[in-house]
């Protein structure tokens, strides 16, 4: 049995927080077919044959109860847990990265000091690469941590994504960090696969340059740090694979989907190459 699939009911003060609109964006994003409205109260989708109750206002009777039966159908469809439909709606608001190591016996691996403190580095250094340091600082003040189970990714940060921007340069930067974090992943985890270049590490270097062009101001040296941390972060356990798994906040109004990259040994050599190239064209 699974210890991490969570209970086989969803408690009333847990269903009370989640937004209806994280439910019609995830509806949605499943190709469910809208089919009208009853008044202001609820929503009416069908998805593989059957009919889908949204509540969409609090006024609705029992809306609670209509919730937690729309959960038992999405389960139902999708051969899901009710926790895993619950926990998706639950962080429709925010961008999610999940870690965890090949060797999944060693779950408090990702938990101890020296592996959280180099994933905190990586992820500075990629939100430097990505959108700046100034937006990195913010990114990280905004992360928070999931610390309920899951059955493979130890580690979950949630980085919320805001619903209007106040400062609108910085607010975008912010706010696009995690799927800009996936680009710069899969553009390191392919790097590895391309048998046509010669040199590999220059390929990646113009690769992660690019990736992180959009600021305007990228710089070797931010490559350079990029490619140091995620190499050290792989150094906490060099004999198993790392695997990172993101999924972009529903409230997205664009298109985006998850993601899962694996880092191995080769890509720790590599990144150091990398890492070495840089520091002598810096």
């Amino acid at each position: 049995m699974n210890p991490c699939k969570g209970p086989a009911t969803i408690e009333k003060e847990s269903l009370e927080t989640i937004n209806p609109a994280a439910v019609r964006a995830y509806l949605e994003r499943r190709q469910a077919v809208f089919r009208g409205k009853f008044f202001t109260e609820a929503l009416c989708y069908e998805l593989q044959g059957q009919q889908l109750i949204v509540p969409n206002s609090p006024s609705l009777s029992d809306s609670t109860a209509a919730l937690a039966k729309l959960i038992r159908q999405l389960a139902a469809i999708e051969h899901r847990s009710l926790f895993a439909i619950f926990r998706e709606l639950e962080q429709a608001d925010a961008d999610i990265l999940q870690a965890g190591w090949s060797d999944e016996t060693l779950p408090s691996l990702c938990t101890h000091t020296t592996f959280l403190t180099r994933l905190q580095k990586f992820l500075y250094a990629a939100a430097s690469l990505s959108a700046g340091t100034a937006a990195a600082q913010s990114f990280l003040h905004t992360l928070h941590c999931d610390t309920r189970c899951t059955r493979d990714f130890p580690v979950t940060l949630l980085s919320p994504v805001p619903e209007k921007a106040t400062d609108a340069e910085a607010e975008e930067h912010t706010a696009a960090i995690i799927p800009q974090l996936q680009v710069l992943l899969t553009t390191v985890e392919q790097a590895v696969h391309n048998p046509g270049q010669e040199d590999r590490a220059a390929s990646l270097l113009q690769g992660l340059a690019e990736a992180g062009a959009g600021h305007g101001d990228t710089e070797p040296a931010q490559a350079s740090a990029f490619c140091l941390a995620l190499a050290n972060l792989l150094d906490v356990s060099p004999e198993n694979t790392l695997s990172i798994r993101i999924v972009p906040a529903l409230k997205r109004e664009e298109e985006t989907h998850m993601s899962l990259v694996t880092l191995g040994a080769s890509h720790n050599a590599l990144l150091k190459e990398a890492c070495n190239l840089l520091s002598h064209k810096a």
